[in-house]
């Protein structure tokens, strides 16, 4: 028998055939984003859209043949009807202790879900989702939100997979992004956290795109319409973190903007002339307007108005609402 040698460790760390082969091809439950026997938290700010795509989820789970729990701790009063109605048609089942005469909690719940785990069930094919994280634990404190990921991963454990709805913080990080909101921790005790971007649209609709950030698995971005009356469809991949941007950015330069289009309303169209009307009348900087006037005169959505050389070799140019003939 050969001796032990010093580096017979290493197989303790080094990924079997199975473990890779689940690394490589995970067995989605919805594609791109709830991978089954994972841990994945879905975030976005208030008001985004987090429940109504959840709960459009549930019934394509049930038809794959699981049993979803949607938990939902984070509904208002006129909504859980409509929840409970949907829930019953759908095949899935809803929980609302909030509304229960009983007087139980979130923290109920967990005491059933420690419970469960402790009858060493086999969870396989079981989905929970709960609505809103942060009543089931204190978002802000290591050890509770420790302990209940510990709990949620010991039922990962038995096949249960878990989906967790969170907020964002109300204020972005250094690099202008959303911040899922609760200790770091949290992010590296779960298997994916996925962002939702929300773009409210003039009609009324929400445009929904998932952003992927933490992952263990192969994910794509997706984008859901969410009409007027709450109905979900996929639709073509959007940028709405890139349209959200470009909006933010023109709140901040509107002042500079209607600076120019006075101008141009009153027959100016060099960028002299807009320019010194801007300072003489707003008390505004020569660099910033020509900078607006060269941003908004470039061809695409965000295009105000139209750009010509006036003087070649020169650098100048002339402005205009219309198109140059």
């Amino acid at each position: 028998m050969a001796e032990p040698g010093p580096l017979d460790w290493l197989s303790k760390y080094e990924l079997t055939d199975a473990e890779a082969d689940e690394l490589s091809d995970p067995n989605f439950i919805i594609p791109d984003l709830i991978i089954d026997g994972h841990i994945v938290a879905i975030v976005g700010k208030g008001g985004s859209g987090k429940s109504t795509v959840l709960q459009a989820m549930c019934p394509d789970m049930v038809r794959e043949g699981y049993t979803v729990v949607y938990v939902h701790v984070d509904c208002p009063p006129g909504e859980a009807k409509r929840a409970r109605e949907m829930a019953k048609a759908s095949g899935y089942r809803l929980l609302t202790p909030d509304f229960k005469a009983t007087g139980v909690s979130a923290l109920h719940v967990l005491g059933e879900l420690e419970k469960m785990n402790a009858s060493g069930a086999d969870l396989r094919n079981v989905v929970f989702v709960f609505d809103t994280l942060k009543k089931f634990t204190d978002l802000m404190s290591k050890a509770k939100a420790a302990s209940f990921l510990a709990l949620l991963g010991a039922l990962r454990g038995k096949g249960m997979t878990s989906v967790l709805l969170g907020h964002v913080n109300k204020h972005p990080g250094h690099d202008g992004k959303d911040v899922f909101e609760g200790v770091g921790d949290l992010r590296n005790d779960i298997d994916e956290l996925i962002y939702l971007d929300t773009l409210k649209n003039d009609d009324g609709s929400l445009t929904i795109s998932t952003r992927p950030d933490k992952v263990r698995g192969e994910f794509h971005p997706l984008t859901f319409k969410v009409d007027q009356y709450r109905n979900v469809t996929k639709q073509e991949v959007v940028d709405v973190q890139r349209i959200l941007r470009a909006r933010e950015e023109r709140e901040k330069d509107q002042p500079w903007i209607d600076a120019c289009l006075e101008a141009m309303n009153n027959k100016m169209c060099s960028a002299a002339d807009i320019s010194k009307y801007a300072s003489e009348s707003h008390g505004m900087g020569d660099s910033r307007i020509r900078n607006t006037l060269r941003k908004y005169a470039k061809e695409g959505a965000g295009q105000l108005w139209y750009e010509q050389q006036a003087m070649r070799g020169k650098g100048l140019c002339n402005y205009s609402l219309t198109p140059f003939r």
